[in-house]
């Protein structure tokens, strides 16, 4: 039998949430996304609407290339084809980032989720627990974690012991979340022990709907006071993969800070980021030649699709480099003649004209010193607990608690 759900997952939603409120609310589902008996439960606080979606891809892609430091939006790699690029780059021989945090993972996991309190302890005290990831994609990055969850973590019972789980996948896409739920299925024998509850939804609004319901049911409705009390839920946040390293300094810390807000005392985060190494060994992982290139390839031919975009064959070319002063992997187009690029759709149409040599970013991968990365958590309102890295010391995962 599963274990109660945490009142921060069984809150009701508010429809606010949504523009036309047409998806929003919580549905049940088997693990392929039918209704059925009561497996995995999705709250919708996104409505994927295409044809907004492109006016606003198409509106944020023309601030980019208007920019005085013109720029390609980051958070439009991962379309279809973006996303099959990807995932091959992860499972090259080059690509070391995955593979290392897997082993870290594998190794260290069950240390990880005791250290978190998952698995019981003074941390939680008895009280329920949200394994909340941020960003779950197709769930393969948690497998591991929700393994060791449902086998019993640091030898204690997680799904029915002192602290009951639930597991709460955050994405914006319900495509990637029936997948993720397919993958949890398949890979982990349905985490019996464990509740899963998926959010389709921006990070921060689904953040704010766990934190709105902690302190209106957790609490018993006592909005004043906002002390940890014997229901309220602990909450673990988990980012990882190293998309943190897509942000600069100044974001990085506000990234974290807003995780911070939604978060009570002693919550836990766990954060995934590649380790500072030299620059031969950072551009070996991003051959431009290779599935950098097709990635870029990948974000043309998506902006000739649905942009109209009028870019000539071998008129942007691709460049990789380090930037040592940052450590962080730069990926850029560079103009290789004078020409124009249009983009846009009908009246909303532009005309770019680039230089030769002129650049266009598109791909920044920071690295981090250990206490580089505890210092901008530091600043951000978080404690380092511990750090974790795989047997070579290339990626680091590290445990911080909310002060």
């Amino acid at each position: 039998m599963s274990p109660p759900a945490p009142a921060a997952v069984a809150a009701a939603v508010a429809p606010s949430k949504v523009d036309d409120g047409t998806r929003c609310g919580t549905s049940v589902t088997n693990a392929d996304g039918t209704a059925g008996r009561p497996r995995y439960e999705t709250t919708f606080l996104y409505n994927e609407d295409g044809a907004a979606d492109l006016d606003t891809f198409e509106a944020d892609v023309i601030a980019g290339f208007a920019a005085p430091d013109r720029f390609f939006p980051s958070k439009y790699f991962y379309d279809d084809a973006g996303s099959d690029v990807f995932t091959q780059m992860t499972r090259s021989s080059y690509y070391y980032l995955t593979r290392a945090e897997n082993e870290n993972l594998a190794t260290n996991g069950a240390a990880m989720l005791a250290a978190a309190g998952v698995c019981g302890g003074a941390a939680t005290a008895g009280r329920p627990v949200n394994l909340i990831e941020l960003g779950a994609g197709d769930g393969t990055k948690t497998v591991t974690l929700l393994n060791a969850i449902r086998d019993g973590g640091s030898g204690k019972d997680c799904g029915g012991g002192a602290s009951p789980v639930t597991y709460v996948p955050i994405d914006i896409s319900w495509g990637a979340m029936r997948s993720l739920y397919a993958a949890v299925e398949g890979t982990t024998g349905g985490l019996s022990p464990v509740r899963v509850h998926g959010y389709v939804a921006d990070y921060f609004d689904a953040l704010d709907t766990l934190r709105d319901a902690e302190w209106t049911h957790g609490l018993g409705g006592s909005a004043s006071d906002n002390s940890p009390g014997a229901t309220l839920p602990h909450n673990v946040v988990v980012y990882l993969g190293s998309t943190v390293g897509n942000v600069t300094g100044a974001e990085l810390v506000s990234f974290l800070a807003a995780i911070r807000a939604r978060l009570n005392d002693g919550d836990h985060l766990l954060l995934g980021y590649d380790l500072l190494q030299t620059p031969a060994k950072h551009l070996a992982t991003y051959p431009a030649d290779r599935t950098v290139g097709d990635l870029f390839e990948a974000i043309l031919d998506r902006m000739r699709r649905e942009l109209d975009a009028d870019i000539s064959d071998g008129a942007l070319d691709v460049e990789v480099v380090f930037d040592e002063a940052d450590g962080a992997v730069l990926g850029r187009f560079v103009s290789t003649r004078d020409h124009v690029l249009a983009v846009g759709r009908g009246a909303r149409r532009r005309d770019f004209p680039l230089r030769s040599g002129e650049r266009i970013h598109v791909l920044l991968c920071r690295k981090f010193k250990r206490d580089g990365m505890a210092a901008a958590a530091s600043e951000a309102g978080f404690e380092l607990q511990q750090t974790w890295t795989d047997a070579t010391g290339r990626f680091a995962d590290s445990l911080f608690r909310a002060v």
